[in-house]
């Protein structure tokens, strides 16, 4: 019995073990449009579940497949020669140690991104994160930053500058009187005078000195303590972005020794 070629079908071979169903598809759907898909893989023994190389597209026409065959047989995929070739009818009562993974393309979505794609995704999802908390930090330091600025140029001077004002209105209605009375030396006078107004100004500043300078360092010692605690956060995320990385790299290392041995 002579078997029957497929007419729209095309088998490919000799692929590379570690080439997954997302990266085969998206080497072959410029060649034609695709309707159905099957990824061989081994049914049974030490290989259970993994690919075997093989791998049947079928196309809308015929003129397509065999356009196809010209366009990827002996076409290098990652590193390795593939080989197209007209598909056989296959029976369906074959009992063998193959299963296929059949995909029908125009229902629905051509294939959901493998393992290796979910975790490049959450490692850019991290690293985006990441880039939000160093802005959100750079924008509470600058505003910060300006809040000291104001405190130190205008505010703090300001009132020195209305308790100075304060201070020698009531030093001069404290000195009248003595003026008033006392007119036969007028150098003590204006000595006492002067000596009273200097007092009552110290006196006034370092009261009004330790109650602004208190809350000051409250504020600083706060802000010491947040900066220390974003600063631990960021050294944990950057461990936790290595220890991912290495994992990844040490996952895919056993990948590839697996599928040397196969």
């Amino acid at each position: 019995m002579q078997k029957k070629y497929e007419p729209r079908s095309v088998c490919l071979t000799n692929i590379d073990l570690r080439v997954n169903e997302y990266q085969l598809l998206q080497a072959i759907k410029e060649t034609g449009t695709i309707t159905k898909f099957d990824y061989v893989f081994s049914k049974e023994g030490q290989n259970r579940g993994r690919f075997r190389g093989i791998a049947f597209v079928q196309y809308k026409t015929e003129e397509e497949a065999n356009s196809a065959i010209k366009i990827l047989n002996s076409k290098l995929l990652y590193g390795r020669r593939i080989f197209a070739n007209k598909a056989y009818q296959r029976e369906n009562n074959t009992k063998g140690a193959v299963s296929t993974h059949t995909r029908d393309i125009t229902k629905g979505p051509v294939i959901q991104p493998t393992d290796q794609l979910k975790r490049e995704q959450k490692l850019k999802s991290i690293q985006q994160k990441l880039a939000m908390m160093e802005q959100d930090r750079k924008m509470k330091e600058d505003q910060f930053n300006e809040r000291k600025r104001k405190t130190q140029s205008g505010l703090p001077s300001n009132e020195h500058k209305d308790l100075i004002t304060t201070s020698e209105q009531s030093a001069a209605t404290i000195t009248r009187p003595e003026n008033s009375t006392t007119n036969t030396n007028p150098t003590t006078n204006t000595n006492s005078n002067n000596n009273s107004k200097s007092n009552h100004l110290k006196q006034e500043t370092n009261e009004m000195e330790e109650p602004i300078s208190q809350p000051l360092k409250k504020k600083r010692e706060k802000e010491k303590r947040k900066e220390k605690k974003r600063r631990k956060e960021k050294k944990m995320k950057k461990k936790m972005l290595k220890k991912m990385k290495k994992k990844m790299k040490r996952k895919e290392k056993e990948k590839l020794k697996n599928s040397k041995k196969d």
